[in-house]
């Protein structure tokens, strides 16, 4: 696994063994940096069920201030610190082990704004997981429009395997933009909504 672009180009990630995390591709790595360049500049960025921080230290390189990991497992937070260290970044970087929900709520306590937040929840290809990813976009989505984690205009991208039957309503904080079929996977879009 590599970082594609930026500063840190070509640099390598260390990456789980088996399938406790997915890596994101570099096809929806690239997708996801084109939607959002403009925006990436001094950005504070919330990477989500971050696995190895492939989206968060491809952030970094293309010039996010900081990114905040948050990731359950703890042989993946062990990669994100190693990767981390080895980038020379960890001055720039927040990593936050637990339940991803239990975390945007202490986020959100604290008063802590993010202009660009990925995630990337737990999916795969039976139909059961393809559900769980499914709940995840819905709740995600109502949590966000519930909170003000986003800034006025900031985007939150969600990646899933399938195309979700409907679109989660949002309309508080955050609303929904356009979703975009990447290869095998489907990135949605929302923006926070600005004046909010």
């Amino acid at each position: 696994m590599r970082i594609i672009a930026g500063s840190l180009k070509n640099r390598r990630l260390k990456t789980s063994k088996g399938d406790v995390t997915r890596p994101t591709t570099e096809k929806v790595r690239g997708a996801l940096f084109n939607i959002c360049q403009h925006r990436m500049e001094e950005c504070d960025f919330l990477d989500l069920f971050a696995g190895s921080g492939a989206i968060g230290f491809e952030a970094l390189s293309r010039g996010a201030r900081s990114v905040t990991f948050v990731e359950r497992d703890r042989q993946a937070v062990r990669l994100l610190q190693e990767n981390a260290k080895e980038l020379g970044v960890e001055g720039q970087v927040t990593i936050l082990q637990g339940d991803v929900y239990q975390q945007l709520e202490r986020l959100h306590q604290r008063g802590r704004h993010f202009g660009i937040v990925y995630a990337d929840p737990p999916y795969g290809s039976s139909a059961a997981h393809k559900e769980e990813g499914e709940e995840h976009l819905y709740r995600l989505v109502e949590w966000f429009d519930k909170h003000e984690l986003l800034q006025p205009g900031g985007d939150l991208f969600i990646e899933q395997l399938s195309k979700a039957r409907q679109v989660p309503e949002a309309e508080h904080f955050c609303s929904f933009r356009d979703e975009r079929r990447l290869g095998s996977v489907h990135l949605y879009a929302f923006e926070a909504i600005q004046g909010s």
